[in-house]
C-alpha cells in the first residue's frame, strides 16, 4: 500500500515486526535490498477527556534516531502544520501535541518534514544532515551522494527559523 501527499510516496510493506515503510519520494526508489531505509510505522496514543485531549507521537524518539535529527525539529514543524502547541513528555519519552490528531495527520506532517529536511532531492535517500553555510543559510548535506543544497525558506515556517537558531548555537 502506498501512502503519499502531493508528489510524495511512502511505501508500506508487511514485516515480521508489524507494518513498516520506506522513505522515498520517487516510486522507483522504494526498494532497498539492505533494508537500511525501512522503518516502523508512526504510532500515536491519546490521553485526556473531551475538550482537553493530548496526542502522543509515541515512537518520535525512534524516528529522531533514524533520521539523525532532534525530535524538537520535527515536533516544531508538525505543531506548526497542526496549529497547536507541542511539548516533550519525559515520562513517555515522546513528543506530544495539544489536541486530538489522527494517525494519518501525524504521518502526513512527519513525512512532509522528512521530504523537506531529510531526503536528498537528487538521489532520493534519507541521508541528509543539516548545517549552516558561511552565509548562515540552512544547508542539507547528503551523506550518500555528497551534494549540498539549500533548504527552501518559507517566511511563515517557524520550524525553519527554530532549526536555524538551534544550529547557530552549535
Amino acid at each position: 500500500m502506498s501512502f503519499g501527499f502531493g508528489d510524495n510516496n511512502f511505501e508500506f510493506v508487511g514485516g515480521d515486526d508489524g507494518r513498516t515503510f520506506y522513505f522515498a519520494v520517487r516510486q522507483d526508489h522504494l526498494i532497498d535490498s539492505d533494508f537500511r531505509y525501512r522503518y516502523h510505522e508512526p504510532r500515536v496514543d491519546y490521553s485526556g477527556k473531551n475538550g482537553n485531549k493530548t496526542t502522543f507521537f509515541t515512537n518520535s524518539e525512534y524516528f529522531a534516531e533514524k533520521i539523525r535529527l532532534p525530535s524538537e525539529y520535527f515536533g516544531k514543524y508538525m505543531a506548526g502544520r497542526l496549529s497547536c502547541p507541542y511539548s516533550f513528555d519525559k515520562d513517555k519519552n515522546c513528543i506530544t501535541f495539544k489536541g486530538e490528531y489522527s494517525l494519518p495527520d501525524i504521518k502526513n506532517y512527519f513525512f512532509e518534514f522528512v521530504k523537506n529536511y531529510v531526503i536528498c532531492q537528487p538521489c532520493d535517500y534519507p541521508e541528509c544532515t543539516l548545517r549552516l553555510d558561511d552565509r548562515k543559510n540552512l544547508i542539507k548535506h547528503c551523506e550518500s551522494c555528497g551534494l549540498n543544497h539549500q533548504v527552501n525558506f518559507k517566511s511563515n515556517d517557524k520550524a525553519f527559523q527554530f532549526i536555524e537558531r538551534e544550529l547557530k548555537k552549535k
